[in-house]
Order: C-alpha cells, then sequence, then structure tokens
C-alpha cells in the first residue's frame, strides 16, 4: 500500500513570484499567435465595461489588425546564436563518451543539449540538470562499464518546475539537501489518444545518503508510490544529490529575474501602441470626398442620383457649390510611442531592432560590453553546471576522477571593435603613437586579428612587394627590386 506523505506539491513563494515573469517571456519568445492567444491579459478591451457583441467583434477586429513585432525572440535567437558561433570546447574519460553523444538520453548529444540549457537560462535565468541514474543493486561490472550497456543521463528542468529546495551548509560548502521537480507524465493511452497529469520527483538527502521518490496522485493528494537509492560504480550510496543550478548571475538555487523580461514588457507595450495606430489607419485613412451647395433638385435632374469620381468623369456644380477630400491628419502619438519604444530596445541590447550604423561608437561600444558580460556570465555559468553533472555522472560509471572539460564559447562576435575605432588605432601606429606589437594586441583583442605578429608580417611584406613588382611591370618604372621598410611609413 502507498505511503501518504505531506504536501510534495508545495511551491516556494520565490518561484511563485517569478511564475508570471516566466509566462511573459516565454509567451513573447513564442510570439504573435501566443501572445494574441492571451487576449485581454496583453491587449486591454477598449470600453471593458461595454460586453455587447458589437463591441466584442470590434475587439477581436482591433486584436487582428495589432501587429507583434517579435524583438524579443530576435534578441533570445541572436544571444543564443553568439554563444554557439563555435563548437563548445569537451573533453571526458572515456567511460562518458556514450553520454556525451547521447545526453538525455532521448538523442540530443552534449552539445544540442547544452543549447538548451542555455536557452533556457536566457529565458528564465535559471534552469536545472540532474544526474539521473539507472536502478542498479551493486554498482556496475568491468564488462557493463566497457560495453557502456548502462549509463547515467542528463536531464534539464525549466526554472518553473524546480518547485522547492533546501540547504545545508557544511564546512565551507552549501549543499542540497531537497530538491523538489515537478513533472508531466502520460496516464492513459489507448494507442492513439493519450492524457497527461502531474507527478513529482523529490531528491533527498536522508542520512547522508541521496534518495529518489516518485509521487503521484490526483486532485491535490499525493502518494508515495516508489523509492530508489542509487549506487555508485562500486555499490555505494551517493553522499550528495546529483543537481546543479545553472543561472543567469550565480548558480544558486534562488530564481532571478529573466534576463528578457524588460525587453518582452518593451516589446508588448509596443504591441499596444501598434493596435491603437492600426486601429487609427483602419478608421480615419482613407480620404473621403465631400460635396457641399448641393440641391435635392440639382442631384436628381444634372446629376441623375449619382456622382462619379476618376480622371474620366466631370462633376457638375451648381453655383456656390464646392468639392474636395476629407483627410485625417496623422496621428502621430501611436507612431511616436512606437519609436520610442524601439529607441529603448536599443538602449537595453536589443541590437536586431534598429540598423547598426544608427549607433554612435560610444553607444556600439556600452551596448557590446552590457551584451557581451551578460551573455559571458551565461555561458561560464552553463559550462560549470554541465561540468558539475558531468562530475555527478562520472562516479556511476568510473572509480577514478578524471578531468572533465566543458567550455562553452565567450568569444563573441559583438565584441568586434567598430570602424571608428579601427580607423583611431591605425592612425596612432603610423604617426609612430604605437608599435606594431601594441597594434596587434589592440586588433586581437578586438577580433579583428588573428595569427601570429612575425607571421603577420612577414605575409604583410611579401603582399606589399608583390603589389609593388605588379605596379612596376604595369607602368614600367623599374621598380621591381624595391623594398618597402615598414619604418618609413608616415
Amino acid at each position: 500500500m502507498a505511503a501518504k506523505t505531506g504536501n510534495v506539491g508545495f511551491v516556494r513563494k520565490e518561484v511563485k513570484e517569478m511564475l508570471p515573469l516566466y509566462d511573459t517571456v516565454s509567451d513573447c519568445v513564442d510570439g504573435d499567435w501566443k501572445v494574441k492567444q492571451k487576449k485581454e491579459k496583453y491587449l486591454p478591451r477598449p470600453n471593458a465595461e461595454d460586453v455587447t457583441e458589437a463591441n466584442l467583434k470590434r475587439y477581436q477586429a482591433y486584436l487582428t489588425r495589432a501587429i507583434f513585432y517579435n524583438v524579443t525572440r530576435s534578441t533570445f535567437q541572436g544571444l543564443l546564436g553568439q554563444i554557439f558561433t563555435r563548437e563548445p570546447q569537451i573533453e571526458v574519460p572515456i567511460e562518458l563518451e556514450p553520454l556525451v553523444k547521447n545526453t538525455n538520453g532521448e538523442g540530443l548529444d552534449l552539445t544540442q543539449f547544452s543549447k538548451v540549457i542555455s536557452g533556457g537560462v536566457l529565458k528564465h535565468s535559471r534552469v536545472g540538470i540532474l544526474a539521473d541514474y539507472p536502478k542498479t543493486k551493486s554498482g556496475l561490472s568491468k564488462a557493463e562499464i566497457e560495453a557502456g550497456s548502462i549509463q547515467p543521463v542528463l536531464k534539464s528542468y525549466k526554472s518553473s518546475d524546480i518547485i522547492n529546495w533546501r540547504t545545508e551548509t557544511k564546512g565551507s560548502e552549501q549543499i542540497l539537501t531537497l530538491v523538489v521537480l515537478k513533472e508531466t507524465y502520460i496516464d492513459t493511452d489507448d494507442g492513439f489518444e493519450f492524457t497527461e497529469a502531474t507527478q513529482y520527483r523529490a531528491l533527498r538527502l536522508i542520512d547522508g545518503k541521496y534518495n529518489q521518490e516518485l509521487y503521484k496522485g490526483e486532485r491535490g493528494l499525493f502518494e508515495l508510490v516508489d523509492t530508489f537509492i542509487p549506487v555508485d560504480v562500486a555499490g555505494n550510496p551517493f553522499d550528495k544529490i546529483p543537481f546543479t543550478f545553472a543561472c543567469a548571475s550565480d548558480n544558486t538555487p534562488i530564481p532571478e529575474v529573466p534576463v528578457l523580461y524588460d525587453i518582452a514588457i518593451l516589446n508588448l507595450g509596443h504591441y499596444r501602441n501598434s493596435a491603437d495606430y492600426e486601429e487609427s489607419c483602419y478608421l480615419v485613412g482613407q480620404p473621403t470626398p465631400y460635396f457641399s451647395g448641393l440641391t435635392e433638385e440639382w442631384v436628381k435632374s444634372v446629376l441623375n442620383g449619382r456622382i462619379q469620381l476618376g480622371s474620366r468623369a466631370a462633376v457638375p456644380l451648381p453655383a456656390g457649390g464646392d468639392a474636395g477630400l476629407l483627410q485625417a491628419e496623422p496621428n502621430t502619438m501611436p507612431k511616436e510611442a512606437m519609436d520610442h519604444k524601439e529607441a529603448q530596445f536599443l538602449a537595453i541590447g536589443a541590437k536586431l531592432v534598429t540598423n547598426e550604423s544608427a549607433k554612435t561608437a560610444t553607444e556600439a561600444r556600452m551596448n557590446n560590453t552590457t551584451e557581451t558580460s551578460i551573455l559571458a556570465n551565461v555561458a561560464n555559468n552553463v559550462s560549470e553546471a554541465i561540468v558539475g553533472a558531468l562530475k555527478f555522472a562520472e562516479k556511476f560509471v568510473s572509480r577514478t576522477e578524471s578531468e572533465i572539460i566543458f567550455k562553452l564559447n565567450t568569444d563573441f562576435e559583438i565584441s568586434k571593435m567598430s570602424v571608428e575605432e579601427r580607423n583611431q588605432l591605425l592612425q596612432e601606429w603610423m604617426k609612430g603613437g604605437m608599435s606594431f606589437t601594441e597594434y596587434r594586441d589592440n586588433l586581437r583583442k578586438g577580433k579583428i586579428a588573428l595569427g601570429e605578429d612575425d607571421e603577420a608580417k612577414t605575409e604583410i611584406d611579401e603582399d606589399t612587394q608583390a603589389s609593388l613588382e605588379m605596379q612596376g611591370d604595369q607602368f614600367g618604372n623599374g621598380n621591381q627590386d624595391m623594398k618597402l621598410d615598414k619604418s618609413n611609413v608616415q
């Protein structure tokens, strides 16, 4: 009979406070279809007290015309792309090579798995990684290790699904004593249709031993249905919970405000301004012809009850009559509000909204520094969390500890020098303000120069000499043997 339990579904206050923020960012990243699906949550209904069918239909048209200009997704994809412009550096012991090829047990390799983790951190600023072990009673045999037939896997958990945790200080180390994870599983399946239900996985440290417990139930009443004490390669229980956090600022369990939240909020404000702007264009955007001084008799006898417009049509008017077009004055307030928000996108790092040429050198440098620091933190924290998870996995398949390296790229393209900075640097060198070595060092820091100084100097000299010889052949001025001394460049 299943044992009864306490409130395993308890959600900590820190998580509850962040849930609305997570939803906002996720909905914006998903895009127009998801934002409009939420209707009045993101786009308030004009005359909200009016619940007549006519007003509801008007709101539906108002919603349809609104444009959600998805800066949030563009920023998310751009930042994630910067991290993965280069492949991660991966060095693991041979026992973990099967895990590198199939990290989550569902076909994702370690690079793909790290993209999932990095994306989760960019969206919600916190992701959890569980090193999960298969059930064994006495560890693994040498044959099983060599065959790789029994392997641990790494599982990722969204921040919203890490609902509870406890920590304890041992010496100078903070260790986890409890982690509760909310999961979804297939409850019924007739081969075609299936239904899903919620379960909770509790990772607990009891008497210094790692226990994994599974709780299932319905209508908020959950019972312990399975408990499992994993063992390492030697058959010994683990003395730590094999769970690591990857976060935007630091890898602690406490949730943080999502990295993209400020951009998402601005994005929704821009969306609401767009709805008003499109509504205005629809209502008064078309020119309307008007006629004055017409009598009923004139309309019947002269115009035959019809007014024809166009280049080949003429409208006879009586004495004192007039005709013209009514054209509404542009309603610039919604458009100005949209433009203002697009400038704010740029100010908080949404590089993809406006043209790079619109930035001053100072603005570009400030934005690049901000984005680079955020990205560097995310990349470094994800790398650290994955290394920690791999070390937990290693204990299941190896009796010795090896050096494990997993390093995401932090050499971002957005760190490159601006054209203005490069020109200034060149002038300083040519005027004798710095040496060739110093000039090259600065180019390397700006991600412009790649090779060694000696090799670069030799190649530059050879290219210059070849260019001079070509000019000599072309103009017959006999300078084929001329050598260029770089020190004479003024």
